[in-house]
């Protein structure tokens, strides 16, 4: 029988311990498009208009162009 750190693992993994974690109901938040007028509000208040914002594809461009030299690029 093996063990890891103590444990003798054909039990520790013969049971799938995530299955009894029971997690409150939530409701997921839309996303929200940066359009050019959230954008301008962003800008001028600060507040961003949701809490989950998505960028267009030429905004996902801009920022990878912006980014180009970093040595995490392909990370990006």
């Amino acid at each position: 029988m093996a063990t890891m750190g103590g444990i003798k693992t054909e039990e520790a993994f013969a049971k799938n311990w995530a299955q009894l974690v029971e997690l409150p109901a939530v409701t997921r938040p839309k996303p929200l498009v940066w359009t050019p007028e959230r954008v301008a509000h962003w800008k001028k208040t600060g507040e961003k208009p949701g809490p989950v914002m998505v960028w267009t594809p030429e905004q996902t461009g801009q920022f990878l162009d912006s980014v180009k030299g970093d040595r995490l690029y392909s990370l990006w």
